[in-house]
């Protein structure tokens, strides 16, 4: 088990080494993990409460052009219908409004409540494979849109 202290994020490096994760990108309270058989860049964001995974989806309309709000929610409800642990979320307002798509933050958190708690690497490795799961049903699944995820090359 890893202890956390205030928004340490190397002591959970070795965690997503251990599962096979590439990390990048590592600061004070988060780092970047890609791992090779899911090369989805996903932020690692570290506090003393909790763990966080991140990541953009840019939905694209199939067949007409993206300014219907409504069909933005109908697609974040079914995603978040179908998630068993990501929470999709309207990410305009944070990353700005594209002509073919919308920007979409894919994250689930891990909350502990307590400073310093540890985290069990079986558990985090877990998270990581709902975490790849869900991204990949939400890619699979729809039909409505094409679903791009920030990957790595």
């Amino acid at each position: 088990m890893t202890a956390l202290g205030k928004s340490d994020a190397n002591s959970l490096i070795p965690i997503f080494e251990e599962a096979g994760c590439q990390i990048e990108n590592v600061c004070e309270d988060s780092f970047q993990i890609v791992h090779p058989q899911y090369p989805v860049q996903t932020l690692v964001y570290v506090t003393e409460y909790f763990v966080k995974f991140s990541t953009v989806v840019i939905a694209v309309a199939s067949g007409w052009r993206p300014q219907s709000l409504s069909r933005l929610n109908s697609f974040l409800s079914r995603s978040n219908s179908k998630a068993n642990l990501v929470k999709f979320i309207d990410g305009r307002e944070e990353f700005g409004v594209r002509e073919e798509g919308w920007n979409i933050r894919a994250s689930v958190m891990l909350i502990t409540g307590a400073e310093g708690y540890s985290h069990d690497a079986e558990a985090l490795g877990n998270v990581l494979n709902i975490w790849k799961q869900d991204l990949a049903e939400c890619v699979l699944v729809e039909d409505e849109f094409t679903v791009h995820l920030m990957l790595k090359e």
